[in-house]
């Protein structure tokens, strides 16, 4: 896949990646980027259209930038978490 600069550039360290990963509450950041990827292919896959999206229990929001850049249409993100 093809990322923006933006985004190359918060994913271009493993170790900052390994760090978002761990930090979103959904692995350990021992995963790379396009295993995570993988994993989520089933919720990007189901964005369609542009739009609002609410992710509850976001950790640090690292899953809606995912899709911001993955889902190829404008989304703005939100997200709740303790």
């Amino acid at each position: 896949m093809t990322y923006s600069a933006s985004f190359h550039e918060l994913i271009e360290s493993k170790k900052r990646t390994g760090a978002l990963i761990a930090g979103c509450g959904m692995g350990t950041g021992n995963v790379d980027i396009q295993t995570w990827e993988n994993r989520r292919q089933f919720i990007h896959s189901a964005i369609d259209k542009s739009g609002t999206i609410l992710d509850i229990g976001c950790g640090n929001g690292f899953l809606l930038r995912c899709l911001q850049e993955w889902s190829g249409v404008d989304l703005v993100p939100y997200g709740i978490d303790t």
